[in-house]
């Protein structure tokens, strides 16, 4: 995926056209805007050790560490 999102990059850069979206390399802008996403869905997140994930409720949450294999 993100080698797709390298090539647009690359393509806006050469061609001068605006893809509508700038592609941000840094990667705390990215773990804010994926928290900011995920809160504004209502999700809450839950950490298993050194993992962690989006969930709507801790049922949830522990079906899904199950189902990755995590525990």
């Amino acid at each position: 995926m993100s080698n797709i999102l390298l090539a647009y990059a690359m393509m806006g850069a050469m061609s001068g056209e605006n893809f509508g979206r700038t592609i941000v390399m840094d990667r705390t802008v990215q773990v804010r805007d994926e928290e900011l996403y995920n809160k504004s869905k209502g999700l809450k997140q839950f950490f298993y050790g050194g993992n962690s994930l989006w969930a709507i409720n801790q049922k949830n949450a522990d079906r899904k560490v199950k189902s990755l294999k995590w525990i």
